[in-house]
């Protein structure tokens, strides 16, 4: 299995936004669907 991984954050004012995006590889070999790949995107805010 392999995995990469790559995002970035902007951090303005008092604010933070993050994304993430991540590729892996199938576990196994009887595991169907190839490639499995999902983003992630969060924000915050400090007071």
């Amino acid at each position: 299995m392999g995995e990469a991984q790559a995002g970035f954050a902007i951090l303005t004012g008092g604010m933070r936004f993050t994304f993430t995006y991540a590729v892996q590889t199938q576990e196994f070999q009887s595991q169907h669907g190839g490639l499995h790949q999902f983003g992630s995107a969060a924000a915050s805010l400090k007071f």
